[in-house]
């Protein structure tokens, strides 16, 4: 015991330097790996580059939502949103891409509708309160 005292005397700064390091470490893993809940995501809806609708998924509850958009007088795009969770239900383009591939629900996650320049894509708008 004596031994490990005097260690512990000698190399004090180092301990507390190992310690700080490891928690610094342990909270940053926590806010990447684990962010909090109040995490909202929003599905954004571009048409020929311009946004045209916005839509706050995590506000929506467990019923679906339909959204039509309009590409002309025959074409158009119908798009399902629930509680964070989007995708195209039906749309009149060719080769029905954006319909085969279902449900989206995390950040970065897009939607292509090549032939009408469609695209809906998830972005996050996390905020991150650690508390120490």
């Amino acid at each position: 015991m004596n031994k490990f005292l005097s260690l512990l005397k000698k190399f004090w700064i180092d301990v507390v330097v190992v310690s700080s390091l490891l928690v610094l470490t342990g909270v940053t893993f926590a806010m990447v790996y684990f962010p909090k809940n109040n995490e909202s995501l929003i599905a954004n809806i571009y048409l020929k580059q311009e946004k045209v609708h916005s839509i706050n998924l995590s506000e929506l509850g467990e019923e679906s939502i339909i959204y039509t958009v309009n590409i002309d007088e025959d074409e158009h795009v119908h798009i399902e949103a629930k509680h964070n969770a989007i995708r195209v239900v039906e749309s009149t383009c060719p080769h029905q891409y954006c319909v085969h591939t279902g449900w989206i629900d995390s950040e970065g996650r897009s939607i292509i509708c090549v032939p009408y320049e469609l695209v809906i894509s998830i972005e996050g708008n996390a905020s991150f309160d650690v508390e120490v």
